[in-house]
This record gives C-alpha cells, sequence and structure tokens, in this order.
C-alpha cells in the first residue's frame, strides 16, 4: 500500500528574482505553507500548525487512550511585505491610517539602504508585477518579523487564496468545506460550498471556479460563481455543462506519452540509482516496439507491467487508470452472512452462521439481527413468497442488496417461520465472514488457554485496523499473554503506532483503597507487560512485514510461521499518469542500524516455523496458532498469578 510521505515540516522561503537569493521567512520549528500575496503586494498570508491545545476530553486516564491529540492545530499568519502596515482585520483605533505605499514606491526600510547600492541588485527589494500593475516592492529587512496572526480560530485550512476584499480556504481533509472571511475588523468567516475538491480565484479575484463532487458514479461539477461570501440560489446557471465539451483525443498518442512518462517515473523515483543493475534505456527500447501492438488502455497497463519486471521489485505496481465504461454488470448477489447447502425435499439449509462478538450489534449478519430466532439447521424454504431450491434458486437474491427479504423458514422441530431481513452486498458479506474467522480463532484461543492468552489479527495496516486494534487491544489486557496474527495482511502504514504501543511497559502499580478488594492499575497505563508472540505467513506483505521486522528486532517476542513476502520498498503513490493511472515507483527503502536493506526480496523469517498443510487448514485446524498458544503457556506459570498488591505499610514511629 501506498505511504505517506515523511512529516518533515514545511518552511516559507522568499526568492528574490534581482539576486537570485533564497531567504527564509519561516523555520523549521512549525510546519507552514498554502502561501498567498495579497493582489495589492502589502501581504503574504499563509497557514502554519502553531496551536497547541490539548483536545477536549483528553486524559491519560481515558479507556483505549492511544496518546495526546493537538487536532486542530492550524492558524493563518500574515506578513507585512512593507514595514508600517495595519493588518486589515485589525480592530480600529484614534490613531491615524498609515499611509499606503504606492505602486513602485519603495517604503523606508527597517533599515537604511546603501544610496549607492544598484537598485536593479538590491537584495533589499523585489518587485513582483500583478496584471502590468506596478506592486510596491517587499522590503526584506526586518520581513520575517512584521508577522500577524489573524483574528480565526484554530482548524484544518487547505490551498488560501486572498482576493481584495476577502481570504478564502479548503477547511479539513478533502471534500471540503470551501469557507471564507472578510478582510475588515470584526468579520466572522462565512461557509460558501461543501463538497469542495478545489478551486481557483481568477486573475481578478471576481470569479471563483469551484471543482466538487457530483453524484455518485458521474463528473465532478464545475462552477463559475462570483467570488462572494454566499452562492447564487441557482447553481444550474452556475455549472459547466460536461455535454457541450468535444475534445478530440488521439489514443495511441496518450499511449505513447504515458508509456514514456511511466519509464521516466521509474528512472527519477526508484529508490536505487542503480536500477538494481538493469540497463533501464536498454529496457525501454526492448518494450517500446509493443507500443505498435497495444489495442486499448488495459494492455498499456500490460506492456509497461511487462517493462517494470525488469526491476524486480514487489512495490513496483502498474494501475491502469480512467477506462471507458463496460457493459453494464449483472446485478450482484446480495449474502445473508451464511453457509447454505441444498436441504433435503428443497429450501436452503443453513450450514452456518458466520458472526461476531454478540456485543457488537452493528457487526451482526442479516440472520442474527437483534429480535431474529434464527439457528443452524433451520431451513429457508421461500424467498419472498418464491419456493427456494439450492444452488439453483440464488437467482431469487440477485440485485437485492440492501433491499428487505421475507425469508420463509422451516425450524428444525418443524415450526414454520417468517420474518424479514436486509441483504447484505458482497463487499459487507466478506467483511463479516472476515469477522466470524477472527472471532472462532479468538475462540479458540481462550479455550486452549484456559482463558489466559490473548488474540488480535490485523487484516491490514490502515485507518480501520488502528481503529480494531484500539477495541481490541485494550479489551484484553486482563490476559497474561497476547498472540498478534499478521497473517494475510494486506499493508498499510499504521506499524509504529502499534509497536509504540507494545513497548510500552509497567513500572509502578496505583493501588486504590476503595472499593475494598479494588485491583491494583499500572503506570504507564494502558500498557501491557505478559509475553507476546506474532504469527506471520508467506501472504503478510507491506507493513504486516515492516511491523513484524520491527517485532523481532525490539525483541519484543517470537515470530511464529512463516517467512512473509518480501515487500519493503514503499512508496507514495504521487506519481500519477495523465488518465490517474500510476506506474508505483517504489522509491522508500527500509535500512537497519547497520546500514543493511530490511525485508524487500527476502522477508522476515519467524523464530519458530511452522507450517500449516492445506488439508489440516481446510479441515478447521490452525497448526501456527496452535504453536503460539503452546509457546506463550510455557512462558507462564503454572497458576494465574494472584491479584497484585502491595507490601504492608510498615508503621511510622511517632514523634
Amino acid at each position: 500500500m501506498g505511504v505517506d510521505q515523511p512529516a518533515f515540516r514545511g518552511r516559507l522561503w522568499l526568492h528574490t528574482l534581482a539576486d537570485g537569493k533564497n531567504r527564509p521567512l519561516t523555520s523549521d520549528r512549525y510546519d507552514s505553507g498554502e502561501a498567498s500575496f495579497s493582489p495589492d503586494g502589502q501581504w503574504l498570508y499563509f497557514a502554519s500548525r502553531r496551536h497547541f491545545a490539548l483536545q477536549a476530553g483528553s486524559s491519560v486516564w481515558a479507556d483505549r487512550n492511544m496518546g495526546p491529540s493537538f487536532e486542530p492545530g492550524d492558524k493563518v499568519y500574515a506578513l507585512a511585505l512593507q514595514p508600517g502596515l495595519r493588518l486589515p482585520t485589525q480592530a480600529k483605533d484614534e490613531l491615524p491610517e498609515p499611509t499606503k505605499p504606492k505602486g513602485g514606491e519603495t517604503p523606508k526600510p527597517d533599515a537604511k539602504p546603501d544610496p549607492k547600492a544598484d537598485p536593479k541588485a538590491d537584495a533589499k527589494a523585489a518587485a513582483p508585477k500583478d496584471d502590468g500593475k506596478k506592486l510596491p516592492r517587499i522590503v526584506v529587512d526586518g520581513l520575517a518579523e512584521r508577522l500577524h496572526e489573524l483574528p480565526l480560530p484554530a482548524g484544518r485550512y487547505r490551498a488560501l487564496a486572498v482576493d481584495a476584499k476577502r481570504l478564502w480556504w479548503l477547511e479539513g481533509p478533502a471534500p471540503s468545506a470551501l469557507r471564507s472571511v472578510a478582510l475588515e475588523p470584526g468579520a466572522a468567516a462565512d461557509s460558501h460550498s461543501e463538497r469542495v475538491r478545489r478551486f481557483a480565484l481568477s486573475g481578478n479575484g471576481k470569479t471563483l471556479m469551484i471543482q466538487r463532487d457530483g453524484a455518485a458514479g458521474s463528473a465532478p461539477d464545475i462552477l463559475l460563481v462570483d467570488a462572494a461570501p454566499k452562492p447564487p440560489a441557482d447553481l444550474a446557471k452556475a455549472t459547466v455543462r460536461w455535454s457541450d465539451w468535444q475534445i478530440a483525443v488521439q489514443p495511441r498518442e496518450e499511449w505513447a506519452q504515458m508509456f514514456h512518462d511511466a519509464w521516466r517515473l521509474q528512472r527519477d523515483h526508484f529508490y536505487d540509482a542503480g536500477m538494481h543493475g538493469v540497463d533501464w534505456q536498454a529496457s525501454l527500447k526492448r518494450h517500446e516496439p509493443l507500443l505498435a501492438r497495444v489495442g486499448d488502455r488495459v494492455e498499456l497497463g500490460e506492456l509497461m507491467g511487462q517493462m517494470v519486471s525488469d526491476l524486480s521489485l514487489l512495490h513496483s505496481q502498474v494501475g491502469n487508470g480512467d477506462l471507458p465504461p463496460l457493459a453494464e454488470p449483472p446485478p450482484a448477489v446480495a449474502g445473508l452472512v451464511a453457509q447454505l447447502e441444498p436441504a433435503p425435499g428443497g429450501g436452503a439449509r443453513i450450514a452456518r452462521l458466520y458472526r461476531v462478538e454478540s456485543e457488537l450489534v452493528s457487526e451482526r449478519g442479516p440472520l442474527l439481527a437483534p429480535g431474529m430466532d434464527v439457528a443452524e439447521g433451520d431451513v429457508i424454504t421461500a424467498i419472498n413468497g418464491r419456493a427456494l431450491s439450492w444452488p439453483q434458486g440464488s437467482s431469487l437474491l440477485q440485485g437485492e442488496a440492501g433491499k428487505q427479504l421475507r425469508l420463509s423458514l422451516r425450524k428444525a422441530d418443524g415450526r414454520s417461520q417468517e420474518l424479514v431481513v436486509t441483504a447484505h452486498d458482497a463487499v459487507r458479506e466478506n467483511a463479516l465472514r472476515y469477522q466470524d474467522w477472527r472471532t472462532r480463532r479468538a475462540e479458540a484461543v481462550a479455550k486452549a488457554s484456559n482463558g489466559r492468552v490473548g488474540y488480535l489479527h490485523f487484516r491490514a495496516m490502515g485507518p480501520a485496523d488502528i481503529a480494531d486494534f484500539a477495541r481490541e487491544f485494550y479489551a484484553q489486557h486482563d490476559k497474561e499473554a497476547l498472540i498478534l496474527d499478521v497473517r494475510f495482511n494486506n499493508g498499510g502504514n499504521i506499524d509504529s503506532w502499534i509497536l509504540e504501543r507494545l513497548l510500552r511497559r509497567a513500572w509502578a502499580w496505583w493501588q486504590p483503597r476503595h472499593p475494598a478488594g479494588a485491583p491494583s492499575y499500572p503506570n504507564m497505563q494502558h500498557s501491557f507487560s505478559g509475553p507476546l508472540a506474532m504469527l506471520i505467513n508467506e501472504q503478510s506483505y507491506s507493513d504486516g512485514e515492516t511491523i513484524a521486522e520491527g517485532f523481532k528486532r525490539l525483541k519484543l517476542g517470537a515470530l511464529i510461521g512463516k517467512t512473509t513476502s518480501g515487500a519493503g520498498v514503499w512508496l507514495s503513490d504521487t506519481n500519477r499518469l495523465i488518465d490517474n493511472g500510476i506506474m508505483r515507483a517504489a522509491e522508500i527503502g527500509q535500512v537497519g542500524a547497520q546500514g543493511e536493506w530490511l525485508v524487500e526480496a527476502r522477508g522476515v523469517s519467524p523464530d519458530i516455523e511452522v507450517d500449516n498443510p492445506p488439508r489440516a487448514s481446510s479441515q478447521g485446524q490452525d497448526a501456527q496458532l496452535e504453536a503460539a498458544v503452546a509457546h506463550l503457556l510455557k512462558q507462564l506459570p503454572a497458576q494465574p498469578p494472584t491479584q497484585r498488591g502491595p507490601r504492608p505499610q510498615p508503621h511510622l514511629r511517632p514523634r
């Protein structure tokens, strides 16, 4: 999976054309960016992450505390490009307004200039141009100190832009809210539009172009509206009609351009400048003649894939871009999150109900929803009044995802039952079947260890998986040992979050007096101090391997299973082609403390090698899981430890 670039803090620099020098405007103490000059040449507005206030509700004692959060942390600032300016949002007072510098004038600088200096090489001034109008010169001396903070609340400010009257920005991650504020004292921010991907001001600052998410499956909306606080009531007249656009394209010319762009992306971004010893120019010449035989965009992707395979790197992959619409596929078969099999006498017997822990009501399948009296062994005889045979009658579920279905059931005791359920689509069905797989392994671990060992599986390493970790890891603090399972892990980028949590170790315990017999609790809070083991296999991939390598090198416990895939060079997924396709250039290699390359092409090897034979696995056995339980139980005392408590406090001598 892709990974964001490392969190280097952005800085603002001023480049003066007169002498070609770069001068810092901000330091590397705070991340700064999104800069925009005001049209009058007097101000440079920018956003910077300088607001640090603990998010409400954060506490070291809070349940499932994952660390302090300082969101949102951006504030908006302005640099006065000439001395003596008053910030437009500053409250009025009895002092006279400062004289605004005229176009082309050089205002009095902070330090007296050398009268003999050549104006063309004067490093104290840079004169930008704006539509032929001469703007006041930027006075460099003291510029970084002429800093103002706008009276706006902390937020997540992106894409700042300024016209003659207002400051505009996008609030939050995309799709964002487009907001603005008048550059005058006491003005409050106005909300303009929602679902905005990007926007731009026209050269004269009077018109806004807004790209906004359209309806599902349709092209985005492009709006052209006045740069006013609110959009017009009738947006139909402001919407660009895509149907009016006719753009002539030559597919073969585009394919040739993308092919050569893809080759260059690898040449310029591949983590090894030596290209793994491959003559990359020769690879281009060998594959280039096949361009003439490419018949569609998919074949182009296959050709690029053949070329990049010369580099032999797992994360060097190809993704097709915008493809022409295909014939509409038939409606997908809906799911009941159950394994069905033909029943004697007709109907579909419920052989297995896929389930999760009972307390997660929202994660239950439709047949296990509250109020349903359905059990394994029941037979579905009809759907929406139509008799069901299985699997021939699976067409009765076709196209029914998200819809209510009336099921007729025959119970094991011969009773009939009618119920209404809402079927799931294939994606949701697959997710719930996975939850069942994980739940059954957690139950197997609890049974084999008599409740002493906990279990947590990571399906991948993304936002949903760190949420899984917060839910599952902290629910098992009472366990004496813990198995972390990254088999079949698809990767992501949250390994450092998980490893940091696992590295926490209790060094003291708090012992309350009340209520009587109250358990002690550790400091560090939310730490797990028992033995750990991690399961890996051939399908642990990318960040699923990085966390395993870190687990091993940090000596957190034993790795058990089989050697992982070997995808250790990461990437940013930013090198897109003209049609939004991608030639993924693996650009960020992992290096150990001694300078050795990690993971790539060799994988992560287990400390204890255990295979899961296919036949035994198909019968429900899991030798790797069983080995992990046995390994951890050997490290535990024969009996669970008694409740930790303090030794008697020695009596203090009376004075």
